[in-house]
C-alpha cells in the first residue's frame, strides 16, 4: 500500500479494488419485501347499533335522551304527548345537545324527530320526495 493510499484511507477515502467491485456486482441483490401496516380504525358495526325510541312528556326526561346520544345511539323522539310549552323547551335543549356533540337533529313529522350522534348519518328521503312532488305538481303540492 502506498503512502497516497494510506493518506486517502486515513481521511476516509478508500481506493476500491476492481476485484471487490466485480464480486459485489455478481452477488444477487435480494430485496426484502416492504410490509405496509395501514392505519386501522375500528368502526362501530351496524349490528351493534341500537335505535332508541322515546316519548318524553316532561322537561326532566331530556337527560336520558342526551345520555343515549352521548353513548352514540340514535334516538327517535316523539313529542306528541308533551304540552306545547314543554315540547318547545325539550326540542330546544335536545337540538343544542345534538349540536354540541357533533350530531344532528332531523324532523320526521310535526312532533317526531331523529337525533343522531356524529357516528350516524341520516338520509332523509322524505325531503327528497317532497321536493320531487313539488316539482312534478308545481307549487307546494299541498305541503
Amino acid at each position: 500500500m502506498s503512502i497516497w493510499s494510506k493518506f486517502l484511507n486515513l481521511i476516509g477515502f478508500e481506493e476500491e479494488d476492481d476485484e471487490e467491485e466485480a464480486v459485489e456486482e455478481l452477488q444477487p441483490v435480494v430485496e426484502q419485501p416492504t410490509r405496509f401496516r395501514p392505519n386501522v380504525v375500528e368502526l362501530q358495526s351496524a349490528k351493534n347499533m341500537k335505535l332508541v325510541v322515546l316519548g318524553p312528556t316532561t322537561y326532566d326526561d331530556v337527560q336520558a335522551i342526551v345520555d343515549h346520544l352521548r353513548a352514540k345511539r340514535p334516538v327517535v323522539v316523539n313529542l306528541e304527548r308533551a304540552e306545547h310549552r314543554v315540547r318547545v323547551r325539550i326540542l330546544d335543549f335536545l337540538s343544542g345537545a345534538a349540536y354540541a356533540l357533533g350530531g344532528r337533529n332531523q324532523r320526521v313529522s310535526e312532533f317526531i324527530f331523529v337525533l343522531a350522534p356524529a357516528n350516524v348519518d341520516v338520509n332523509n328521503l322524505l325531503e327528497d320526495d317532497a321536493i320531487a312532488h313539488m316539482d312534478r305538481h308545481g307549487g307546494t303540492g299541498g305541503l
